[in-house]
């Protein structure tokens, strides 16, 4: 008798957990992201601007040869460039001035560091050499020679504002240049 109580104490239980979970989305909207990458992640080399307006869902501005949307809730924001076809060929992550990569400090990497990465090591050999830290890709570039293997730069920066910036070929592929800059 024990035994059945406890089942149908446990069931009830689980039961009630789950109304609560599925409740618990009712009416709430989506959660907004504070993640400073977060425009320059929704924007992909070859997307239609069509597409990528869509996806950022802002209005934007002129900013040289591209145009430049900016996420009210960070602050910062992705410019892109497209071609004749209004394909995306660049990306790269829009900072704010007053904050520089103070949103993005994630590393403790060196100028030795640095100096250490020799072209066609892979992202992986990299980001052991710096930490074993992720990179932040700020920039991403069609690539003309070979369209499936864009040109992308990844940053690991420090909280005093220096920077590793490594170009590689393809997405995480392998090391093109590598160079530390102090602030």
């Amino acid at each position: 008798m024990v035994k059945q109580y406890l089942k149908g104490v446990l069931l009830g239980s689980i039961l009630l957990a789950g109304v609560v979970l599925l409740c618990a989305g009712c009416g709430q909207k989506e959660a907004e992201s504070t993640d400073p990458s977060n425009f320059y992640n929704k924007v992909q080399i070859g997307q239609t601007k069509e597409d990528a307006e869509k996806a950022l869902g802002v209005e934007s501005t002129e900013l040289d040869k591209g145009l430049n949307y900016v996420d009210e809730k960070t602050a910062y924001g992705v410019t892109v460039n497209y071609d004749d076809g209004d394909l995306v060929v660049f990306k790269s992550l829009a900072i704010p001035d007053s904050t520089y990569l103070d949103g993005l400090s994630q590393a403790n990497v060196t100028k030795e560091q640095a100096a250490s990465i020799t072209e066609g090591m892979t992202y992986d050999a990299v980001k052991t050499i710096l930490g074993g830290v992720d990179g932040i890709e700020v920039t991403c570039v069609k690539n003309t020679k070979d369209p499936a293997t864009p040109v992308n730069v990844m940053a690991w920066v420090n909280t005093d504002r220096s920077v590793v910036y490594v170009t590689f070929m393809g997405i995480r592929g392998t090391a093109k240049i590598a160079e530390f800059r102090q602030q």
